[in-house]
């Protein structure tokens, strides 16, 4: 449809671009005009073009009907038929009445105005089919670029999916072997092997990880490229993060309206260790900065799944610890 409408208002505006006048053909024609007239006097030593047959004449009109059409032919037409009766008008003999008189005097100017419009509309009909195949042209060109630009949107999409893709793979492939390394002997050791399968999991490039203990949160595992400090540069968490991540069970990302006043400078999102709503906070993922490319909102959503999932883990190593502690005084009475 969109086509279709185009065309037509390309047809529509034909016919105002070819009735435009190209008025270079005054001069021109004028110019032809006086070149024959010339050439006849000065040359040829005439002043009536007896000589010469066909008669000059025909050159500027044959030539502005080519070049102009019907505009063009037409003009010079009338410019010829002026230069006629100025320098050589036909004489009328004694035995001419006016009729006979008109007939031979308007001969010649007929012919120039028939040839003129037959030559000019010949040519208003090319012009107007060329137009016609200019804008056809400039549509399909317009229709190229558009392509060319989808084209290369739609081949730079498909290089980012797959190093995405690859990422995904090479990322899967950490999570899956981090997972391999797991060290479940107590819950700080559980915790600081966790660390790398949130590393790859999240994407993340710098991460700490902390545990409750004693009514704070104490650091157990960083992983931060390029630097060897360890725990000792692991960022120090503010209370108000705290209660903002005890009863919301959320993360608090960076892009979050009050996250600048809750989350340590530069970090990009913290996760609650929590086994259950409801119950008390275990510990806290800490993403510190993300590898480029990673998404701020779904590193926190996979780094808040993660959380969940370590929680239960550590509430399931608490819980197997206290029924061994149980255990063991009935073993002794017995």
């Amino acid at each position: 449809m969109v086509r279709s409408h185009t065309s037509r208002g390309s047809t529509a505006a034909n016919p105002v671009r070819s009735a435009t006048v190209n008025w270079r053909l005054v001069p021109e024609t004028l110019a032809i005009i006086a070149l024959v007239v010339a050439f006849d006097r000065f040359v040829l030593k005439s002043a009536s073009f007896g000589s010469v047959n066909p008669h000059p004449f025909w050159i500027p009109v044959v030539l502005m009907a080519v070049q102009y059409g019907v505009a063009g032919s037409v003009f010079a037409t009338v410019a010829a038929t002026a230069a006629l009766y100025a320098v050589a008008p036909p004489l009328q003999t004694a035995s001419q009445d006016f009729y006979a008189y008109a007939a031979t005097a308007l001969a010649l100017p007929t012919a120039w105005l028939v040839g003129a419009l037959v030559v000019g509309g010949l040519r208003n009909l090319h012009m107007a089919h060329a137009a016609d195949l200019k804008t056809s042209l400039d549509e399909a060109r317009i229709a190229a670029d558009t392509l060319n630009a989808g084209l290369d949107r739609a081949v730079a999409e498909i290089g980012r999916l797959e190093s995405r893709i690859a990422a995904e793979a090479v990322s899967l492939d950490g999570v899956m072997q981090a997972l391999a390394n797991l060290d479940a002997r107590d819950a700080p050791t559980l915790v600081a092997s966790f660390g790398a399968v949130v590393r790859d999991s999240v994407g993340a490039s710098s991460l700490t990880l902390y545990m409750q203990e004693a009514g704070s949160v104490t650091p157990i595992a960083r992983i931060a490229d390029g630097d060897t400090r360890g725990l000792a540069a692991a960022p120090t968490l503010s209370s108000s993060l705290l209660e903002a991540l005890d009863p919301v069970r959320g993360a608090v990302v960076q892009s979050d309206p009050n996250a600048r006043g809750l989350l340590p400078s530069g970090a990009a999102c913290a996760s609650p260790i929590i086994s259950d709503p409801g119950i008390a906070l275990l510990g806290v993922i800490l993403i510190e900065r993300l590898q480029p490319g990673q998404d701020v909102r779904r590193a926190a959503m996979r780094a808040d799944l993660l959380g969940r999932a370590l929680g239960k883990m550590v509430r399931a190593m608490f819980s197997r610890f206290r029924a061994q502690q149980l255990e063991r005084p009935q073993q002794a009475g017995g």
